[in-house]
């Protein structure tokens, strides 16, 4: 029997979204306990495969080809095993070396899933980001291997435990809105106090908390493997108790699934310059679409022949 699996874009709403991290999560302490660490999260490496029991779709970590085998302390010809994976999830700290260990750890890997819920609840749920095309290329595209001269902004919203997208609105967060109808919502005014700023403000402050306890990399002396949270906060049974209480939540809303908020172009127009880099992404013009041609009209014989 086949299993029927989907990419996790296509999640009916945040609570099944959720739900699917969660099952993620789950895998990845059941291959720790081997021990194996993933060490490429992504979007596209979980998928939504249907349950027939509950009913119900869950979530699969799949893609397991650069995963670590810990039982050989991560080395590779007597160096460790790193390893970005996919860099628009992959933790802060590699984005700028010299935080924490110099081996991959599991917060590591969760920290990704983290990132992950961003990406999906920004391009698929409604919120008060205005430019969406300019937060994904600072959070997600700019922080490549070559693409930091002016520092993370991805790194800058974990040290500061929150998502700022503006400083011209007096420090704007990013703020999810409830779906039309939920909790008395009207459709003209949407209301920013979804549950879901709870659980990503939270794990934020956990995400800070641990990084404020990171040492620098030259406070390692000798190479080995993760033996686990360098401080009790950011863990994986601190964020299944607060996604699992998310999820039993009877009063989350439903519905509440967008279509996708990317512009069609965004791939296609990078941030290259070096002052908009440093600006928060609703802060960025947006760019005005062109306005259309008017076609040329051929004129009838009689008015060319007047005109001429």
């Amino acid at each position: 029997m086949f299993e029927v699996a989907k990419p996790l874009k296509e999640f009916s709403d945040s609570k099944e979204l959720l739900n699917a991290l969660m099952c993620c999560i789950i895998a990845h302490c059941q291959a720790m306990e081997i021990p194996i660490l993933h060490r490429d999260i992504s979007s596209g490496n979980i998928l939504l495969v249907w349950n027939p029991e509950l009913k119900k779709w869950e979530g699969m970590l799949t893609d397991w080809e650069i995963a670590t085998d810990f039982t050989e302390k991560c080395h590779y010809r007597g160096r460790p095993m790193t390893g970005l994976g996919t860099s628009a999830f992959a933790a802060g700290r590699w984005l700028s070396p010299g935080r924490g260990s110099p081996e991959r750890e599991a917060e590591d890997d969760l920290e990704g899933l983290l990132h992950v819920l961003v990406y999906l609840a920004v391009t698929h749920i409604p919120s008060n980001l205005k430019n969406v095309g300019a937060f994904i290329q600072r959070y997600f595209n700019e922080d490549g291997y070559s693409a930091m001269k002016n520092g993370s902004y991805r790194l800058r919203c974990i040290e500061e435990g929150k998502i700022l997208i503006s400083e011209k609105r007096s420090g704007t967060e990013l703020q999810f809105a409830l779906p039309s109808g939920a909790a008395g919502r009207s459709t003209r005014r949407p209301r920013y106090t979804h549950p879901l700023n709870n659980v990503i403000q939270q794990l934020f402050e956990w995400l800070r908390a641990r990084y404020e306890a990171l040492p620098w990399t030259s406070a390692y002396r000798y190479y080995g493997p993760p033996e686990g949270s360098d401080s009790e906060t950011f863990t994986a049974e601190r964020i299944l108790e607060l996604l699992g209480d998310a999820v039993q939540d009877p009063q989350w809303p439903t519905g509440d699934k967008c279509e996708d908020r990317r512009p069609k172009d965004f791939h296609n127009t990078p941030i290259e310059r070096t002052d908009i880099r440093m600006v928060l992404p609703d802060d960025v013009p947006i760019p005005r679409p062109k306005k259309h041609e008017r076609p040329e009209v051929k004129l009838p014989a009689a008015k060319r022949r007047r005109r001429a």
